[in-house]
C-alpha cells in the first residue's frame, strides 16, 4: 500500500508541472475493511506535502471509504486552483499549435464544425444560460 502513496511523490504524476502550488488538496481514499491505517494517511500527508503552500495539516483532507471490492484500492486526489499554464503539457501543446498552420488549426476543429457546433456556440453556452448549453447538447445528437 505505501508503494501507492509514494507515487504522489513524483511531482508530475498528477500532470501538473513540478512549480505547482495550491492552497487545498482533497484525497479520497477507497480501499478494503482495515487495509488502510491512520500510518497511511500520515504517509499520504507526507507524499502531497509538495502541492500545497502551507501547513499540510490544514491544506489536505483525506477521507476514507470502504472499498466494496475486496481486491481494489483506489485513490482520487483533486487539486485546486490548478491553470492551463500549470499543466506538464502545456507548453508543448502551445508550441504545437503556435507551429500549425492555419489549414491546420481548422482541421483540429472540423469535428465539431461537422456537427454543426462552433467553439462561439460553446463559448456563449458556457458563459450564457443553460438554454443555449441544452441546445448544443441537441445539436450534437443530431
Amino acid at each position: 500500500m505505501k508503494s501507492i502513496v509514494r507515487v504522489f511523490k513524483t511531482p508530475t504524476v498528477m500532470g501538473y508541472k513540478p512549480s505547482y502550488k495550491t492552497d487545498y488538496l482533497w484525497v479520497t481514499v477507497q480501499s478494503p475493511n482495515n487495509l488502510w491505517t491512520d500510518d497511511m494517511s500520515q504517509e499520504i500527508y507526507t507524499a502531497l506535502a509538495g502541492y500545497v503552500t502551507s501547513e499540510v495539516s490544514r491544506t489536505i483532507t483525506v477521507r476514507v471509504t470502504d472499498s466494496r471490492d475486496p481486491w481494489t484500492t483506489r485513490v482520487l486526489v483533486v487539486g485546486g486552483r490548478g491553470k492551463p499554464e500549470d499543466m506538464e503539457a502545456f507548453d508543448e501543446m502551445q508550441l504545437l499549435y503556435n507551429k500549425s498552420t492555419d489549414f491546420e488549426r481548422h482541421l483540429s476543429r472540423s469535428y465539431l464544425l461537422e456537427h454543426s457546433v462552433a467553439a462561439g456556440q460553446i463559448i456563449r453556452g458556457l458563459n450564457g444560460n443553460g438554454n443555449q448549453t441544452e441546445n448544443m447538447g441537441n445539436q450534437l445528437k443530431k
